[in-house]
């Protein structure tokens, strides 16, 4: 089990780490790189299955493989951990009627991950979730225009150069 998240441990920051997970409005469960759930909060006990939740209130998920708590279509896209990235964006999958939106999170030199479930019908979760993401969209095509203009103004820049060269040279 890892320093970072330990169930059984009463250190000060796994207390935090916790406690601000908990108060998250979003399903949240947080794995070792082999998909081994390490944490989770309560509202991630919703997404989960009936023989899942009656476990919960036996001896809890840490330990269970999250591929077989979360639906199939979930399970699939975290089946080759390694090849997704950090802050990927997963499909939307659909659990007990409700769709939610997921994302995944390295942390701990990504000997860990944090998948978070947003519920979809959720309006104002939503709402702050594009506009979170258009932000970030808009930020990368600022920066990439940017970019842009300043290899066309250098380009643009040799070019007058070399230009008024050649208008001396035939002077």
């Amino acid at each position: 089990m890892s320093e970072l998240f330990n169930k059984n441990s009463n250190d000060l920051s796994t207390i935090i780490l916790e406690s601000l997970i908990e108060i998250l409005p979003y399903s949240v469960v947080v794995c070792n790189v082999t998909g081994e759930i390490l944490f989770y909060n309560n509202k991630f006990i919703t997404t989960v299955p009936y023989e899942f939740v009656s476990k919960h209130n036996e001896q809890g998920l840490c330990g269970d493989m999250v591929c077989d708590v979360v639906n199939q279509s979930l399970s699939c896209q975290l089946q080759n951990i390694n090849e997704l990235t950090n802050n990927q964006m997963l499909d939307n999958c659909v659990i007990q009627e409700i769709e939610y939106n997921s994302s995944i999170f390295f942390i701990n030199d990504n000997k860990q991950f944090v998948l978070i479930m947003r519920d979809c019908s959720n309006i104002e979760l939503i709402k702050e979730e594009l506009k979170e993401r258009l932000e970030v969209v808009i930020g990368e095509n600022h920066d990439m225009v940017r970019q842009i203009g300043q290899l066309m103004g250098e380009s643009t820049v040799k070019r007058v150069k070399v230009l008024n060269s050649f208008i001396k040279a035939l002077r």
